[in-house]
């Protein structure tokens, strides 16, 4: 994951009125692609995201990081135990 700051408010590419980055920004924001965030969205697994219209996704940058929080591991075996990287 990037240098980014934690605090909602102060992230560069973000909406300011809610807290919310775009498909494009949240991938940058996670070091992902776009289209892993379009695979997990439609298979599940990914960081949880605001559907607020037909095609209008948003995701609220405390979902990023208490998905990567819940992804951290201490070794192969714990990742593996977990799942993560599947």
């Amino acid at each position: 994951m990037r240098d980014y700051q934690t605090s909602a408010a102060t992230h560069d590419n973000e909406d300011q009125t809610t807290g919310c980055l775009t498909p494009p920004e949240a991938s940058r924001y996670l070091s992902v692609s776009v289209k892993e965030l379009e695979r997990l969205r439609r298979v599940g697994g990914g960081p949880r995201y605001a559907k607020l219209g037909r095609k209008l996704v948003r995701y609220p940058v405390a979902e990023l990081d208490a998905w990567v929080s819940e992804h951290v591991v201490s070794n192969t075996a714990e990742a593996a135990a977990k799942g993560v990287g599947r």
